[in-house]
């Protein structure tokens, strides 16, 4: 499948994950998208509040090619009361040629008040980013903590990370290149106070 979720000129609300994979049986649940998994803005402005994570997995795989996670434009915004990515029981994000999050443009901004990821055990999970962009600013934390990001030179384009912005790091986290893109003005904060071992 191409991009999985798709918001243009819309106000979207939810208290609950919008995406929420969850297995009773043996067999994960899987979603693979070739190209952006969600493109927020894709022409038209958009607005995004949710209640809870955006994704939450357990025992799930999302397998991303050739785009990014989450991609905002056109002004639009997406905030979060909570941690942005919540894995469990096994479960696995994988990005390849894309970051976690792209956001391009101002006042084209995503705001964050928990973590990036929190895995809700401290093994068995795995959070896997590969791209070619070259990380060009570390944010967040302590040492094992911290994410690289890129920032757009020459822009008013900024990344705020507060101190924890992956919670229960004991699972595998593996990220090449850059996990956080903003470009032309576009600004991200996360919060990153969660609680939980680093």
């Amino acid at each position: 499948m191409n991009t999985f979720l798709k918001l243009d000129n819309a106000l979207f609300e939810a208290t609950l994950p919008v995406v929420e994979l969850v297995s009773t049986s043996s067999t994960q649940t899987q979603i693979t998208s070739k190209g952006t998994f969600a493109d927020i803005g894709g022409t038209t402005k958009s607005a995004v509040l949710l209640k809870g994570p955006a994704i939450l997995l357990d025992k799930g795989l999302i397998t991303v090619s050739d785009g990014p996670l989450f991609s905002l434009k056109n002004d639009s915004t997406m905030n979060v009361l909570g941690d942005f990515i919540q894995l469990g029981g096994g479960s696995k994000i994988n990005v390849v040629n894309g970051p976690a999050i792209l956001v391009q443009g101002n006042p084209t901004s995503v705001n964050i008040t928990g973590a990036l990821l929190k895995f809700l055990e401290t093994s068995g999970n795995t959070f896997i980013i590969n791209n070619p962009t070259a990380s060009n600013a570390t944010r967040g934390g302590s040492l094992n903590n911290e994410i690289p990001v890129f920032i757009e030179p020459n822009t008013s384009s900024s990344i705020t990370i507060g101190p924890k912005p992956i919670i229960n790091k004991g699972s595998q986290v593996s990220i090449t290149g850059a996990a956080i893109e903003v470009r032309n003005g576009g600004t991200v904060d996360i919060t990153a106070g969660g609680s939980g071992g680093g």
